[in-house]
């Protein structure tokens, strides 16, 4: 297991698929190849802590998150900090 202070990283030795987990104070997000990885691994947490599975993830640490499973990409979006910030500076408009 690779770790990088709350990024932990595993890759299996069969396949080198990498199971991801990266923590937060009291949040986790989870990433793996296969669904059947993720599941995996929610069942080992699980077995191990209380967890709340809120599915997909949507937003992480104020960055939205939008997935396009028509080509397998992954969009990290900042518009509501931008705007917060051009708020903040007077330029709303």
């Amino acid at each position: 297991m690779i770790a990088d202070q709350c990024v932990y990283v595993h890759c299996d030795l069969v396949s080198g698929s990498p199971t991801i987990v990266a923590v937060h104070v009291d949040d986790m997000t989870l990433c793996a190849q296969t669904d059947t990885e993720l599941s995996q691994l929610k069942g080992e947490l699980a077995s191990k802590l209380k967890v709340i599975d809120l599915e997909e993830l949507t937003q992480i640490l104020g960055i939205e998150v939008q997935r396009d499973n028509s080509n397998g990409s992954i969009q990290f979006l900042q518009v509501s900090y931008i705007t917060y910030m051009l708020k903040s500076v007077g330029m709303s408009n």
